[in-house]
């Protein structure tokens, strides 16, 4: 069901609703929440914007480049998608000259005529009281750390289902989570919508924020992400019950240097491992009802297999190579099995 064009701009309010429109200093306007398209603004609001209600009237605020940053409104609908309402929300609007403004905006979603639509009101910052300019001030330089930050930020909703974490939805996240993650448009998704392994593969991660989420105690962790193949160390605390932020930065390039690093430490170890003259053996012993009773052979080097003639020990128990082998020689077994215990002889 469509409203009539002839309605646009003539929109029949209730007479008491309507005092307040007309002759409200805040800029009020009512838009339909599919097409984008004014139906109606008062006299405020063209003011602000510095456009005719002719002007306005069955266009939409990205025909004018009404926001100076069209991401915003992206961000509004979607939060009002999931709570139907969006207060104080700080924006920056553009004026028909091309002069960019400061306001705070607060919007809901209203039915008219069957059609959900929206209805905007804007505080230009001259007519906000000192709190409410304080906290305009306060957002915008929230705002402009958030979308210029490098870390990752999301701001998500826990799900529990029969007290256990089942899922979770983004609320808002910064242009550094999608830059990091590689996901995009995640505003009202389940994380299992976005990452469809993500739960199974990374179950500890979403304990964590669950537990976060549902006791208000941070964590941080350093946790690989099989999904993204992205190491990140990620500090999560929560704004309140069953919400929690996540920051996390890409650490990904640190691990992989450290398991490159680790990988030339292993060779080098091997290769002088490999050509010592002396006969080196790697082993794990095994203990029988808490004493040492057998070892079995992890790894052992060419002068070991040279200087005592045995060959394919790794992976074998040293009964098994020589029989009887503890019983013949005690003494051994728990000089080897005081070694592996305390690191001495």
């Amino acid at each position: 069901m469509a409203i009539d064009k002839s309605k646009l701009g003539t929109l029949k309010l209730p007479s008491s609703f309507q005092q307040l429109f007309g002759n409200s200093t805040m800029a009020i306007a009512i838009s339909c929440l599919s097409t984008g398209k004014f139906i109606e603004a008062n006299k405020a609001f063209t003011e602000l914007y510095g456009y005719s209600l002719d002007e306005v009237i069955g266009h939409t605020s990205e025909e004018f480049n009404l926001w100076n940053d069209p991401e915003e409104r992206k961000r509004i609908i979607q939060q009002l998608n999931l709570e139907g309402c969006v207060h104080n929300f700080p924006v920056e609007y553009r004026h028909k000259s091309g002069a960019i403004g400061h306001a705070l905006a607060s919007i809901s979603i209203i039915d008219i005529e069957g059609i959900q639509h929206l209805i905007g009101f804007i505080s230009k910052e001259k007519d906000l009281d000192e709190t409410q300019l304080a906290l305009l001030n306060k957002e915008v330089e929230f705002h402009s750390l958030f979308k210029n930050m490098l870390n990752g930020f999301a701001y998500c909703r826990m799900l529990i289902e029969e007290g256990q974490p089942k899922d979770f939805v983004y609320l808002s996240v910064n242009q550094a989570f999608e830059e990091i993650t590689g996901l995009k448009d995640v505003i009202g998704k389940k994380v299992s919508e976005l990452l469809p392994d993500v739960l199974e593969s990374s179950s500890e991660l979403i304990n964590t924020y669950a537990e976060v989420a549902m006791t208000g105690t941070p964590e941080r962790i350093d946790t690989y992400i099989p999904t993204l193949d992205k190491w990140l160390i990620i500090s999560v605390y929560s704004p309140k019950h069953g919400y929690f932020v996540a920051v996390f930065d890409d650490v990904t390039a640190l691990h992989r240097a450290k398991e490159a690093e680790l990988s030339i430490s292993q060779e080098k170890f091997q290769l002088i491992f490999d050509n010592m003259q002396e006969g080196v053996a790697h082993c794990r012993m095994i203990y029988e009802d808490g004493k040492p009773a057998d070892f079995e052979y992890l790894a052992v080097n060419s002068a070991f297999e040279r200087i005592t003639g045995m060959k394919g020990v790794v992976g074998r128990q040293i009964n098994s190579i020589i029989p009887n082998y503890s019983i013949n020689n005690p003494e051994s077994i728990k000089m080897f099995g005081s070694v592996a215990s305390d690191g001495v002889v």
